[in-house]
């Protein structure tokens, strides 16, 4: 039995000295600097086609690594879904090093992240761009906590997409009631319950087959936005757009926490402020893009109408149950997002005043 303990202590000693030897090793051989560093290349995918500004912000955050690193952390860019991974799953695609980074898109992500869809949910925030803004730099630190802690990921920074909009195949519509009684292709669970709360249909359908569903007259209307709109061409399959200025999707970077910690102390300093250069620059781009796909809807013939102040009060109150939900199902994290996000809005309403 003697010799049983002190072979086993051994083994033991032995293990130790090898996982000692291990770390020293990897210490040693781990780049302390830019200079020190291998040539790298993350991959991550857009949830959009290259034109459009939520593929262009990745690609501008892209180009600026790429150069202030010299070439050694190349960032290749795959638009429209490119590599293959669900968007749904692109939380777990994260995670788990399927790809480096991802765009954590919050009305397809909330399956996998809850948390990610808080600015979405119907009257929540009015559709200010720069109240947004403040919004979304407020709730930086509560995704940043919870990816860290919980998802293996780094946060890299996030925006808001712009307003959502209800796009009709051939009926005219002014008022939440006109939506009544219609078939809706809803994306994500906030658009599904406003449907039924407001006794509409909402219909589930794949992204690239919304405009045939439109064309064939399969739904009555669709949600979405003034540039995804316009960048699909939308006018062909529709007469009139309902402007609802609700949620816009929410859109966070993240990075598998692994590869962005095996990165230099600097080189990891440069992601940092470039992505932050990136949506720094993404901002007027959604605001621009809300501008001008609006206008070429309506070039094309298309006849909008605006959500009106009763209205917009109706659209709050149908929210209220949904928001109360929402803080529920999140635990005390959503709840503490919720506030603050409340107090941003009410003092901007001070402000209005």
């Amino acid at each position: 039995m003697k010799s049983q303990n002190i072979a086993l202590k051994s083994i033991l000693i032995a293990l130790l000295v090898i996982a000692v030897i291990s770390v020293a090793g990897l210490a040693i051989s781990a780049p302390k600097s830019l200079a020190d560093m291998k040539p790298t290349v993350w991959r991550t995918q857009s949830c959009v086609p290259f034109g459009h500004y939520v593929c262009q912000v990745i690609v501008h955050f892209a180009k600026e690594v790429e150069e202030r690193t010299g070439g050694k952390l190349k960032i290749e860019v795959y638009p429209s879904g490119g590599l293959g991974h669900p968007i749904p799953k692109t939380i777990s695609a994260v995670r788990d090093g399927l790809m480096n980074m991802g765009e954590i898109l919050g009305a397809f992500t909330h399956g996998e992240f809850p948390l990610s869809d808080v600015m979405e949910l119907p009257g929540l925030v009015p559709g200010d761009m720069e109240l947004r803004k403040e919004i979304c730099k407020a709730l930086d630190p509560y995704y940043a906590k919870v990816l860290s802690e919980q998802y293996n990921q780094i946060h890299l920074g996030g925006w808001q997409n712009d307003a959502r909009v209800v796009a009709l195949h051939d009926k005219k519509v002014n008022s939440i009631e006109g939506l009544k009684g219609l078939k809706i292709r809803a994306s994500g669970p906030n658009e599904v319950a406003l449907c039924k709360a407001i006794g509409a249909a909402p219909v589930s359908i794949a992204t690239p087959e919304v405009y045939s569903a439109m064309a064939r007259g399969t739904v009555d209307a669709c949600f979405g936005a003034d540039s995804w709109l316009a960048s699909g061409k939308f006018w062909e399959v529709s007469k009139h757009v309902y402007s609802m200025e609700f949620d816009g999707h929410q859109m966070n970077w993240s990075v598998n926490k692994q590869d962005f910690e095996a990165l230099p102390p600097d080189v990891q300093k440069i992601v940092r402020e470039a992505a932050a250069h990136a949506i720094e620059w993404v901002w007027p781009e959604v605001f621009s893009g809300q501008q001008e796909g609006r206008k070429q809807m309506i070039e094309h013939g298309v006849k909008y109408a605006d959500i009106n102040s009763q209205d917009w009060a109706e659209l709050v109150e149908l929210g209220k149950p949904m928001v109360e939900e929402w803080g529920k199902k999140g635990g005390p994290v959503a709840q503490e997002m919720l506030d603050t996000t409340r107090k941003i809005v009410a003092d901007w309403e001070k402000r209005k005043k």
